[in-house]
């Protein structure tokens, strides 16, 4: 598959970017009060029924008096836009089940967009259809592009990976063990946050070469008739791809992505330890091969003093050659922008948006730790979220939403038990297990509640 790749923004806008300010998001967060009705915003503010129109009648301007509201919009918006994100791509992983591919990657590309809409609008940045702007740190709004949605955000996305704030962000937002990354990335030779964000981002083809080809798919699914020339994920690639993605999303505590985390980690420490270990030749040229001889003591030294003795460390002590710990993330490790094999580049989306999604989300929790604020102030818009989805009955509300988890174990146990090699067979033999498998909602509920 071919695909333009989009221009970058210029440096003049990526200077404009720099400008956005998370703590403006952060004090706007501290003003909302979710209502028992599972209302972000009051009737009173400006933006709350349909923010493009309201810019529309503004000249796609944000009058000064209106800026705090604006702002109050953007941090209800990081959280809503990540809820629906998820949702998007559960209803992409039941189009899969179902045999759908072509809506999978139209859904799939969706979940991707509300994940990195939600992530800048987290850090102050707000994408809109002709017009994106950034809520700088005196409250005020700066205009940085006229572009539609599709092209602008990941133009702004990309702006943002490469930036310094980033690297700051994923340093406290990625917790393997319960320890931020910050704190193991400090322990490594040189400790430098940035190349090594750089190092995973790039490896996750978490770029807009990558971004792009998945909306040059989502076109081709969404505009073209689908059948014309069938394309068809088998029964055994469907179960491995939506195996490996719920087994990435286990939680262990509130707001946890244990596996994930653990992945993400295994392989900066892998990637940092051979990159000083590569094995040459009698001429001294690299030879591909790596001298893991050295990984234990390597491991010890590098691990925060924190993890030593844990089960993580355990983990990673293990063999690094093994691919066990980073198979559910090996799609996301494969920039495929030119596959055209459709267990791989589904594979790899879902993988991209996990990945996507897992940030959002944590960088949502940290507005709310910022801000001081209890998840507790925003249990109203998760029981809303549950009821509406069937997570749950309005009788029968968990205790704990980590119980969640139990039921989509069970329907992981039984996929993969699946002999069928027709659709109607895996409908047929995971019954009400399919819509379980559908329900990403869960990840929002136990992340947050």
């Amino acid at each position: 598959m071919t695909t333009s790749v989009q221009t970058p923004l210029s440096a003049a806008q990526k200077l404009l970017m720099q400008h956005a300010d998370h703590n403006q998001i952060v004090s706007a967060l501290s003003r909302i009060k979710v209502t028992t009705d599972a209302s972000w915003l009051s009737n009173s503010n400006p933006y709350s029924a349909d923010a493009q129109k309201q810019l529309k009648s503004d000249n796609f301007a944000v009058p000064s008096s209106q800026e705090d509201a604006f702002a109050e919009y953007l941090a209800a918006g990081a959280f809503v836009h990540c809820g629906d994100a998820w949702g998007y791509l559960g209803r992409a992983v039941d189009a899969l089940v179902r045999g759908d591919l072509a809506t999978a990657v139209h859904l799939t590309y969706y979940a991707e967009l509300r994940g990195a809409i939600s992530l800048l609008a987290s850090e102050g940045i707000y994408v809109g259809n002709g017009y994106n702007c950034v809520v700088t740190a005196t409250g005020q709004i700066e205009d940085v592009s006229k572009e539609g949605t599709h092209l602008a955000v990941w133009k702004l996305l990309d702006a943002w990976n490469t930036s310094a704030r980033s690297s700051q962000v994923m340093g406290k937002v990625l917790r393997p063990g319960g320890v931020e990354l910050d704190s193991w990335v400090n322990a490594l030779p040189g400790g430098a946050l940035r190349p090594i964000v750089d190092d995973l981002l790039s490896s996750i083809a978490f770029d807009l070469q990558s971004f792009s080809a998945d909306r040059t798919r989502r076109n081709t699914a969404s505009y073209n008739p689908t059948r014309l020339v069938a394309e068809d994920l088998s029964t055994s690639d469907m179960c491995r791809v939506v195996s490996h993605f719920w087994t990435t999303l286990e939680p262990d505590v509130r707001g946890g992505f244990p596996v994930l985390d653990h992945a993400l980690l295994r392989r900066i420490l892998t990637s940092n330890f051979s990159s000083i270990n590569e094995v040459h030749d009698a001429a001294g040229q690299p030879t591909g091969q790596i001298d893991w001889s050295g990984w234990e003591p390597w491991l010890k030294m590098a691990t925060p003093t924190q993890s030593v003795s844990t089960a993580l460390y355990e983990q990673l002590k293990t063999d690094p050659t093994a691919t066990q710990i980073d198979e559910t993330l090996a799609a996301a490790f494969r920039n495929d922008a030119a596959s055209t094999a459709p267990g791989d580049f589904i594979e790899s989306m879902f993988a991209r948006t996990t990945v996507l999604l897992r940030l959002s989300t944590g960088m949502c929790i940290r507005l709310l730790e910022d801000s001081g604020i209890d998840m507790d102030a925003i249990e109203p818009w998760i029981d809303s979220l549950g009821l509406s989805r069937g997570l749950w009955s309005p009788s029968e509300v968990p205790e704990s939403k980590l119980d969640l988890w139990v039921d989509t174990e069970i329907a992981l146990e039984l996929l993969d038990t699946v002999t069928n090699s027709d659709a109607h067979g895996v409908i047929d033999q995971l019954r009400a297990h399919t819509v379980i498998l559908g329900q990403t909602e869960r990840v929002v509920a136990w992340s947050f509640a």
